[in-house]
């Protein structure tokens, strides 16, 4: 299977390479990466993530909103466990969880940290997910081994309370709440023999109502990322060796879910852990899987497999500028201004800097794609259909300045609408056309 999956990757006309240079630039690179666990934006300039390297933990901070970053903490690896989860109330305030149990809170804006995992009682196994509600209010949640245990704060971290037994699941890790009572939290059902998990308090964690169930035994529920309307969210699903993935969608608020499938699987280094989408449409999942990750155009009713060296893809960020954020094998920024435009769409998200056009259209045997390529720059030329499946390569590469043309065999084609998209270092056009009968 992963013969035919780096067939797929390496020879199939669905996988291109140059794109994902320009889509998921590194923000921060770590040599000889483990990955990026988990990373958070208490505003549009101020930001905290976390790495662990072969040898090395870190905790870095921006203060311009994700340019730069500084390493505020550093251990090697015999003196903290495995650096997991973060999230800061303020400036200055914040807690670090592991794997292994260990729980850390700094109050001078990550620099030092002590260990607070004796303010935990039972004593957390691990802290993989937290959500900060608000700036003294925060969950957290662990682990995705051996326990269900969920917790909350309500004064910055000085003291905590725990939730009690939540009988419907066997482990938890990760959380996202809409206010103090209102929540979800993701992990392996009990029983086991279930799956994923996605559960749903009204009340503050006091109890839980069972939202979703993979159905599939060794199925974990991993993240959770809502869009910022609150009323579109995705829990993924982790699964190995599996013949498809599941993840499930919500367009309510989280009222009603629907477990959705992704045909994409078999080997068994491939899983998918994070995701995330834009209000029209366009996602990405990922997770581990060497080779790149996998996106789509039409809401996650269908996916392609790209070919990309960024990997990894664990937690989605969207912050209030706009731009989108994934931590993985590194930490990565997408501006908004790269996102391509999704099958459904009539017209180009933004006004593209470098004119399309197609001729003949409705398109024959044959048609040229013709670009005014206005600044030199990288560029990437693919046809989708109007569901999104079919991915074909036009062309890729670096450009100049000046008008080019290229000439396209679409004597193959079955009749019906395509679009053309036409993808550069900072913006995104696509052209609609038509094969006849």
């Amino acid at each position: 299977m992963r013969k035919l999956l780096l067939c797929l990757l390496f020879c199939g006309g669905a996988i291109m390479s140059a794109e994902a240079q320009f889509e998921w630039p590194e923000k921060i690179t770590e040599l000889e990466p483990r990955r990026f666990d988990d990373f958070f934006f208490l505003n549009n300039q101020k930001g905290w993530a976390v790495t662990n390297t072969v040898n090395l933990r870190k905790v870095y901070r921006t203060v311009d909103g994700g340019n730069n970053w500084t390493v505020m903490r550093g251990w090697n690896e015999g003196q903290i466990g495995y650096l997991r989860s973060v999230r800061f109330f303020n400036d200055t305030v914040g807690v670090l969880g592991t794997l292994g149990g260990g729980f850390y809170r700094s109050t001078n804006g990550g620099t030092t940290w002590d260990t607070i995992q004796q303010l935990l009682n039972p004593r957390p196994t691990a802290i993989c997910g937290m959500f900060r509600v608000n700036d003294s209010v925060l969950y957290a949640v662990g682990d995705y081994a051996v326990g269900a245990k969920a917790y909350r704060t309500r004064d910055r971290g000085l003291s905590w309370t725990y939730l009690g037994n939540i009988p419907q699941a066997l482990s938890l890790i990760d959380a996202y709440f809409f206010d103090e009572q209102h929540g979800f939290m993701t992990g392996r059902a009990n029983p086991a023999d279930s799956g994923a998990v996605l559960l749903y308090t009204a009340d503050g964690g006091q109890s839980w109502e069972v939202k979703g169930k993979s159905g599939r035994a060794a199925d974990l529920g991993w993240k959770i990322f809502f869009q910022p309307d609150q009323l579109t969210g995705y829990m993924t699903v982790q699964a190995r060796q599996v013949p498809v993935h599941y993840f499930f969608k919500t367009t309510d608020g989280g009222q009603n879910w629907v477990k959705k499938t992704i045909p994409i699987g078999g080997d068994s280094v491939w899983f998918i852990q994070g995701m995330g989408f834009t209000q029209e449409g366009v996602g990405w999942a990922g997770g581990h899987f060497p080779y790149g990750y996998i996106r789509t155009f039409d809401g996650g009713e269908t996916w392609d497999l790209i070919q990309s060296t960024s990997t990894g893809f664990n937690r989605f960020w969207q912050k209030q500028d706009g731009s989108f954020w994934v931590c993985g094998k590194q930490l990565y920024k997408l501006n908004p201004a790269a996102v391509p435009v999704p099958a459904s769409a009539e017209a180009p998200l933004s006004v593209p800097q470098h004119a399309m056009r197609v001729a003949p259209n409705p398109v024959t045997d044959r048609f040229s794609v013709q670009v005014d390529f206005t600044t030199h720059t990288l560029y990437h030329i693919y046809v989708i259909d109007q569901q999104g499946k079919r991915y074909r390569k036009i062309d890729a590469g670096k450009t100049r300045v000046g008008e080019r043309s290229f000439d396209v065999n679409s004597a193959d084609w079955a009749a019906g609408i395509y679009y053309v998209i036409l993808e550069t270092d900072a913006s995104s056009n696509a052209v609609k056309v038509y094969k006849a009968e």
